[in-house]
């Protein structure tokens, strides 16, 4: 049944990709890409800001790994990232001349039509929108057949907020609405944030003191929407006791009415727009918004696009990333238009926007630069240089199960590969591997700390990293693992690189190489395995590990 699961699941990822393989359309995203290059190289000259150098191709490798897919590469896939690599330059492939941006577009591509990223950005959408309530299983699994569907972010937003899902998927997608509906104010603040990226929880008992463009109307104004009751069956909004009340700063009631956050009234808009068919249903109050929502494209479209631009290079363009308003400027002027625009242009795919974004030169930048001079007058919002994210829970979990377990992660058989052939899709075999071990991801996340913007590792992480017997268990040498596979090595050097290649996708230098075959050697059999598993727990417990850089 797992394997139909994510047969399916592949074709239709498959399926939504290739409508935008076409020629005519990878030209036409190549475009977006130059736009948005200009649009950052004109900024750091506007700042004399020498930007870093280009990431090498295994910082790539390991870098759109994580960001696309939730973990590390395992050995074969850092190498058959070199691999294509070193062919680009080899056969002198046509357009630009630089193998490793063109083997990173290729390798791009791959992971977003792979059955693994809709498992793991499932996970990252969630967090965007539930914010504290994230991680609802049912909510996951609808995010996730979402994009595996090919699914449009206008569409996953309609369903959330106003139903029309089909089949299971409607009870999933309510859950967001249900989860909240006896607060009117949670779901009211809730919902700005996940789908606008906008802050108005301050503007509830009086216009923000700090942010003109929200009062107490913008606030009650969404809240009138949202008033319907539970499960998205409201079919109109005439029952006085779904009236949304307040008191305005002249101390007098009012009775709020719907207002989007462009200051735009339902009734207003409503003068503008074609007469539903079905009045009843489609002018229902969530359906209103939603409507509104659509048409204004603004709010929508710069929400989502900052906050995978945050996701993906470790800060917003509009920083923090639910302060969208007219005095919070983005740090790099047309960046975040442009990619809100093509966003809203195409159908609200959120694939697009990562391809986009990934492709940019703020993202295949060094996280550390040559020109030290230039450099130290880059502020974080201008993006010289690709800053080290902190892992997040879930990717330093998996990560942690896939680099330092067995081999059998990567080990694809006859079938695994056919289907993979026929249904022109990666990743079945892991995708359906990360789904078994989902059990014990869930048990580690609680104990590794949360990314943020201005992380430290905390001593209670240190302390269960330190002492926990899950982690020795994982570290131990057992069965095929990585510390048991480094025990058999007959050479302490060769063991060592493997530790290496396994965690840090890179070979040691000399001095590391040296240290730590020094803690192998003279050892008999016996102590071996509790060596070379210290080894192990060093690198997967070390800065290198812990960040995406």
């Amino acid at each position: 049944m797992a394997r139909l699961f994510f047969a399916v699941l592949g074709c239709w990822t498959f399926l939504a990709c290739w409508t935008g393989s076409t020629v005519s359309g990878a030209e036409e995203l190549s475009t977006v890409v130059s736009k948005l290059d200009r649009l950052l190289e004109a900024h750091w000259q506007s700042r004399g800001v020498a930007p870093a150098p280009p990431a090498t191709s295994a910082e790539l490798a390991r870098r759109v790994s994580l960001d696309l897919l939730g973990r590390v590469p395992t050995v074969r896939e850092s190498e058959s990232f070199t691999a294509g690599k070193d062919k680009n330059e080899s056969t002198g492939k046509s357009g630009p001349t630089n193998p490793v941006a063109d083997a990173h577009a290729t390798h791009v591509d791959r992971l977003l039509r792979s059955a693994e990223f809709p498992l793991f950005f499932g996970t990252v959408l969630d967090e965007m929108v539930q914010g504290r309530l994230a991680g609802n299983e049912a909510f996951v699994d609808y995010l996730r057949q979402a994009l595996s569907t090919g699914k449009s972010w206008e569409r996953v937003f309609r369903e959330v907020i106003a139903g029309g899902a089909e089949g299971e998927s409607a009870k999933q997608a309510a859950l967001f609405v249900d989860k909240r509906a006896k607060d009117i104010d949670q779901l009211t603040v809730d919902t700005a944030r996940g789908f606008f990226g906008v802050d108005i929880s301050c503007a509830r008992c009086h216009d923000h003191p700090l942010v003109a463009d929200w009062t107490q109307f913008h606030y009650y104004g969404l809240a009138a929407f949202l008033r319907a009751p539970t499960g998205n069956k409201s079919k109109g909004d005439s029952a006085a006791d779904n009236d949304i009340k307040f008191l305005a700063r002249n101390g007098q009631e009012q009775t709020a009415r719907m207002m989007f956050l462009s200051g735009k009234s339902f009734d207003e808009w409503k003068t503008a727009a074609p007469a539903p068919a079905d009045e009843a249903v489609r002018w229902s109050p969530r359906r209103r918004l939603v409507e509104m929502a659509v048409t204004d494209r603004d709010f929508l479209s710069r929400a989502l696009a900052n906050r995978l631009w945050e996701q993906l290079l470790g800060r917003g363009l509009v920083e923090p990333v639910d302060q969208l308003h007219s005095s919070n400027p983005p740090s790099i002027p047309g960046v975040l238009e442009l990619l809100a625009a093509d966003l809203a242009d195409h159908s609200y795919d959120p694939r697009r926007t990562i391809r986009v974004i990934t492709l940019s030169r703020a993202y295949r930048a060094s996280s550390q630069s040559e020109a030290e001079t230039a450099s130290a007058m880059a502020a974080p919002g201008d993006f010289a240089s690709m800053r080290i994210k902190p892992l997040s829970p879930r990717q330093f979990a998996v990560s942690l199960l896939i680099a330092a377990g067995d081999q059998a992660f990567d080990e694809r058989s006859a079938s695994d590969q056919r289907l993979a052939r026929i249904l022109q899709v990666d990743g079945l075999t892991q995708a359906e591997r990360i789904l078994e071990m989902e059990s014990a991801v869930n048990q580690l996340v609680p104990r590794f700390d949360p990314r943020t913007a201005d992380f430290q590792s905390s001593a209670r992480e240190a302390l269960f990293v330190s002492n926990s017997d899950a982690i020795q268990r994982l570290v131990a040498a057992d069965g095929k693992n990585l510390a048991a596979r480094m025990a058999q090595a007959t050479d302490d050097a060769a063991a060592v690189t493997m530790a290496f290649a396994a965690l840090l996708q890179r070979p040691p230098s000399a001095s590391e190489r040296e240290l730590l075959a020094k803690h192998l050697q003279g050892v008999d059999m016996a102590a071996r395995p509790l060596r070379c598993a210290d080894v192990v727990w060093a690198l997967a417990t070390s800065a290198e590990f812990r960040f995406n850089h």
